[in-house]
């Protein structure tokens, strides 16, 4: 298929197409919505406490070693499972549900690593190029005279829609590499070229929902002392929440992949 993608009519798709699978969303997310919640009783009991406060003047702040080395091993079991979730949807909207996968519908496989992989390289490549660019207004400020956080500051808003706009980009090759059909990031890239900001402008709606609904849930939070009271069951429904809306942006993604890139996918 070719032509410009609808924008609005690719939300709806995609919110629809989770309303249909449904059943199979909790199928496939179950390991999903349980390590969420494992992963999140783990931080408020052991890595928050690790959070220094903040320093009295003069006093150089002490950060304990293990607080990074525990936030970069969650950031990593986090894209895992992350990885494994996005090719067990993939699978279910692409393939359906009968080949999604066996038992729960996810498994930790070769398919599954080659994700995971692909996705820390376009990752890492994204922080080099962050890295860089902040070494370049820091450059900048410093022989200009100007403020270089007030510069970094200004710039984190463009970067942020340059890197969206990348991903939703490559993103195609992520779903042909889920149900096991050669795509590489050049070949998805030529395939969504002409609807970049087409695709970046889904994603972005995507997101705006996802922050909303999220503000949103702070308030009931708030309002009712959950994150006192109840932070289990705080965990418990952010669980959930964010299982539902990761559902959406892969059917988003299983959506473009299906309209630009399934012909032009190596068979």
């Amino acid at each position: 298929m070719s032509g410009k993608l609808p924008v609005m009519a690719t939300l709806r798709e995609a919110g629809q197409l989770v309303r249909q699978h449904r059943g199979d969303l909790l199928r496939v997310g179950f390991v999903y919505i349980v390590a969420f919640f494992v992963i999140g009783a783990i931080f408020i009991n052991s890595l928050l406490p690790l959070v220094p406060g903040r320093p009295p003047p003069g006093a150089q702040e002490v950060v304990d070693p293990r607080l990074p080395a525990g936030l970069l091993l969650t950031l990593v079991i986090e894209f895992l499972l992350f990885s494994v979730f996005s090719v067990g949807w993939h699978r279910v909207i692409l393939l359906g549900p009968g080949r999604a996968g066996p038992g729960l519908g996810v498994q930790l496989g070769k398919r599954e690593l080659r994700y995971f992989g692909r996705l820390w390289l376009c990752l890492a490549v994204s922080i080099a190029i962050a890295f860089f660019v902040a070494f370049v207004e820091r450059f900048i400020g410093l022989g200009t005279g100007a403020d270089p956080e007030g510069l970094m500051l200004g710039a984190q808003v463009p970067y942020a829609l340059a890197s969206t706009y990348v991903f939703a980009r490559l993103g195609p090759s992520f779903a042909g590499l889920s149900i096991d059909v050669p795509l590489s990031l050049r070949q998805s890239w030529v395939a969504t070229k002409g609807n970049g900001l087409r695709i970046l402008a889904v994603y972005c709606l995507v997101a705006a929902g996802w922050l909303a609904l999220n503000l949103l849930l702070g308030q009931v939070a708030n309002m009712f002392g959950l994150g006192e009271n109840a932070p289990y069951t705080l965990l418990l429904i952010g669980a959930l929440v964010s299982c539902a809306l990761l559902a959406l942006l892969v059917s988003v993604n299983a959506i473009v992949y299906r309209h630009f890139a399934a012909s032009r996918a190596v068979v």
